[in-house]
């Protein structure tokens, strides 16, 4: 595939990627509004209290591995602009073995082995805890393909493709409605355990 030629970008087309990869970035705190919103409706208060320190654990964590999205970005970027899609593939292979690796044998163990400690680190109150724990343990063994997704991500946007990210993360939303209510509302009634197990973007 020959590299993309430069070509002069007006208004109309920047606001035409700014909308959908805005939109890819609000997607997150939609879904864990989701969460809150079913995990309180369908296991009452205490679940919806665990599910705080539970997000601190399963989301924030990832966050500190930010940086293999936006290192992704400009890698891919910039093979996409010398050599076109087959390079902008090749550039992404490695990143995406990368995040894998940094999942599978980081924070999966780390998730499975440091979640009980790290609730007692913060405090939280021990009533708490197991519902916590468990939201952070079930979100933790997804962490690879997390981590995989937002890298996959990343490289769609550097290739100037913001609509497929979108169309992701929207059906990843849907699908994380349908599967908390069926998991935490009807008919599984699996409380925090199911609002974990939902799908995420």
């Amino acid at each position: 595939t020959r590299a993309a030629e430069p070509a002069i970008v007006d208004k109309t087309a920047m606001l035409k990627f700014y909308g959908p990869a805005l939109g890819i970035f609000l997607a997150g705190p939609l879904m864990s509004n989701i969460d809150n919103a079913i995990v309180g409706r369908a296991a009452g208060v205490s679940a919806l209290a665990a599910l705080s320190p539970g997000t601190v654990l399963a989301d924030q964590v990832l966050y500190l591995f930010s940086f293999l999205s936006r290192a992704t970005t400009g890698i891919v970027a910039r093979a996409y602009a010398s050599d076109g899609a087959d390079g902008a593939k090749r550039a992404l292979r490695p990143a995406l073995a990368l995040a894998f690796a940094i999942g599978a044998c980081l924070l999966v163990p780390g998730y499975a082995l440091g979640t009980s400690s790290a609730l007692r680190a913060l405090r939280v109150a021990p009533e708490l805890r197991p519902d916590a724990a468990a939201y952070a343990i079930i979100r933790g063994i997804a962490a690879p393909f997390a981590l995989c997704q937002s890298v996959a991500l990343a490289a769609l946007l550097a290739a100037r493709d913001a609509k497929t990210p979108l169309k992701v993360v929207l059906g990843a939303a849907a699908l994380n409605l349908v599967g908390d209510w069926a998991l935490c509302v009807w008919p599984l009634q699996l409380g925090v355990a199911g609002g974990a197990a939902g799908p995420t973007p």
